[in-house]
């Protein structure tokens, strides 16, 4: 697996996550709505909210680099958001390029 295709299936994560998320949010505002008029109980939504945004943005932290070990949640937010990684071929710290396998090869001695 490249570097490239890694942070692709991150991204995709974040993607899927996010759409759960949405999906599971309206489902229950919903049901809630349907049970309950008051606006003050409503809270917990922005919390469901906040604890999405904060699961996507720590899923994109922790992506390293595997050769700079530094984060690329840049290149998983675009992904994550639709942009791709096509304008962008190598790491943004150490400019490793993103079709470099994972693991480097072993040196044959």
């Amino acid at each position: 697996m490249t570097i490239g295709e890694y942070i692709v299936r991150r991204g995709r994560l974040v993607q899927g996550l996010s759409l759960f998320c949405a999906i599971a949010l309206l489902a229950a505002s919903l049901l809630f709505n349907a049970f309950s008029k008051k606006t003050a109980g409503k809270a917990w939504i922005l919390i469901w909210v906040a604890l999405v945004f904060s699961i996507t943005g720590v899923i994109g932290f922790l992506t390293k680099c595997p050769r700079c070990k530094r984060s690329l949640g840049s290149l998983v937010s675009q992904v994550s958001t639709g942009r791709g990684i096509k304008t962008l071929s190598v790491c943004p710290q150490c400019r490793v390029s993103l079709e470099e396998p994972m693991q480097p090869p072993a040196n044959p001695q």
